[in-house]
């Protein structure tokens, strides 16, 4: 407990950090607004490509701290279908649909050698073959044989610009990638305001004096862009723009540079195009051109010389925004934080607690029962056939089975002890407040008769029977391991015997 509680200090710590960071830039911004104000259009324009630039970096923040959240997810429900694959390699045997239920409505995509999607949740994505993308195959190729979980960073979907965010891990026979995918815009709305075609649309409003701003990102030849923030509008091209526009944004990118040119239009206007990079680097330092931008901004030199002075305003405005979203993402995360830490107590099929927590109780219980020389009795349970009911009847049947067995032997176990699900179809119980062995067989025997009626599921009876294994502390075990040890055996001996309950004995086991 005590390392659960420390690990969630870091999400608050680095969300402090950065809020502060952010008010930080925004804090210099406003000075240099000040200063500004008397200088002539050149330090103007620079003030607006700092805060498109900074605002950019800013999403790519706060992209990253709802990151650290998914990253959690995918991994987990990645080292989930890497243990599927152990145990069932068809892979066209798999229902994608329920197991995307399961994994939090997260999209399945299932890549083979060929570098090909194969099978997928989004069936217009089946057959997208990755060797176009020789950039991305690449990378793909050395996803495929390096075995282990990565992910790519929050980004703009290519086919709906949407924010999206990918995991890949490569089965352990290098013959599949298995990936997932969210929109992570569907979990946090909140980001949406961070999508950088949002941005570049909110400040063309904020800022009369841009007359444009467009934003273009590299296909992965690196020969030929696209416009990312086109819209129905987007064939209304400024035709004053006679400039080498490919030459500039390659530049931009190329040399990490701000590129910029004068223009002047049919009616003798004065603009200045500028093509601001926003480059990203792996760790070879070579370019991401996934992940890489070059904002174009048009400015009209003839105007807003006066509006440098209502910045003051927009900074005060800028600060509630950030701060909002600041207070937004912190409330959602912690949230999220104190949800994963229940869930790491809690069976996810039967809420109830799981062997983790039954075993932090038996721990506690060994220590306090040691010191008032006390006893306690320890239940392990074990479904009779179980594994017939999931083969002829589903396993959605049997996921209900366990539901309802669970519920069974917690209504006979006081509110003081506890029921545990440690997996598969193997339940635990502690019983605590007992002076004699007949208490124990009478606690078992009104377990099993709750089982002499049948489970109702989907109008069908369902018969079952748990076997039932018992070993008393201190008499046959002073830890946690030797207890339930201890138990199982005397379930296994339950089963073998054809008895329905057995507590431990060390001369017939």
């Amino acid at each position: 407990m005590k390392r659960i509680r420390t690990s969630n200090l870091l999400p608050v710590i680095i969300l402090i950090m950065v809020f502060v960071g952010g008010m930080f830039v925004y804090y210099k911004q406003y000075c240099n607004i000040k200063s500004i104000i008397k200088s002539e259009y050149d330090a103007k324009s620079k003030l607006v490509e700092e805060s498109i630039y900074n605002e950019t970096k800013y999403t790519d923040i706060i992209s990253k701290i709802a990151e650290t959240d998914f990253d959690s997810d995918m991994e987990s429900y990645s080292n989930l279908m890497i243990n599927k694959y152990k145990q069932d390699s068809d892979i066209y045997s798999w229902d994608l649909e329920e197991m995307k239920k399961q994994y939090s409505g997260m999209d399945i995509h299932i890549i083979n050698k060929d570098l090909e999607i194969i099978r997928s949740t989004v069936p217009e994505d089946v057959g997208i073959n990755f060797t176009e993308y020789k950039d991305f195959a690449k990378t793909l190729n050395e996803r495929l044989y390096n075995n282990k979980f990565v992910t790519d960073s929050i980004n703009s979907s290519i086919r709906t610009n949407k924010l999206k965010k990918y995991s890949y891990i490569s089965t352990h026979d290098n013959k599949y990638i298995l990936e997932l995918s969210i929109g992570v815009e569907d979990k946090y709305p909140e980001l949406e305001k961070l999508n950088i075609v949002y941005l570049s649309e909110n400040l063309s409003k904020k800022y009369t004096f841009v007359k444009d701003i467009r934003i273009y990102k590299y296909s992965d030849d690196k020969k030929n862009f696209r416009e990312l923030n086109a819209s129905k509008e987007s064939d209304q091209r400024h035709e004053y723009l006679n400039v080498n526009k490919n030459n500039l944004i390659q530049n931009a990118l190329s040399r990490n540079k701000v590129q910029e040119q004068t223009v002047i239009n049919e009616n003798n206007n004065s603009y200045t195009v500028k093509y601001i990079p926003y480059s990203t680097y792996n760790e070879k330092n070579e370019l991401n051109w996934w992940d890489s931008y070059v904002i174009e901004v048009l400015y009209d030199d003839q105007v807003m010389l006066n509006d440098i002075s209502k910045q003051k305003t927009l900074f005060l405005r800028t600060m509630l925004i950030l701060s909002i979203i600041y207070f937004s993402l912190s409330y959602i995360i912690l949230r999220l934080l104190e949800k994963n830490k229940r869930m790491a107590y809690e069976d996810y099929l039967t809420k109830l607690p799981n062997r983790n927590k039954f075993e932090e109780v038996i721990i506690s219980k060994i220590s306090y029962t040691g010191r008032k020389n006390n006893r306690f009795a320890i239940l392990f349970f074990d479904l009779d056939k179980f594994k017939n009911i999931n083969d002829t009847l589903g396993h959605s049947v049997g996921d209900e089975v366990l539901k309802q067995v669970g519920s069974r032997i917690k209504s006979k176990i006081s509110k003081k002890d506890i029921v545990s699900r440690f997996g598969g179809d193997e339940f635990a119980a502690l019983f605590s407040k007992f002076e004699t062995q007949e208490e124990i067989d009478k606690l078992s025997e009104d377990i099993l008769n709750q089982f002499d009626e049948p489970l109702i599921i989907d109008s069908k009876r369902v018969f079952i029977k748990p076997s039932i294994g018992i070993s008393i502390y201190p008499d046959h075990g002073t830890t946690f391991g030797e207890l339930i040890d201890k138990a199982d055996k005397a379930m296994y001996e339950a089963k073998q015997s054809d008895i329905e309950y057995k507590i431990y004995d060390e001369d017939r086991i």
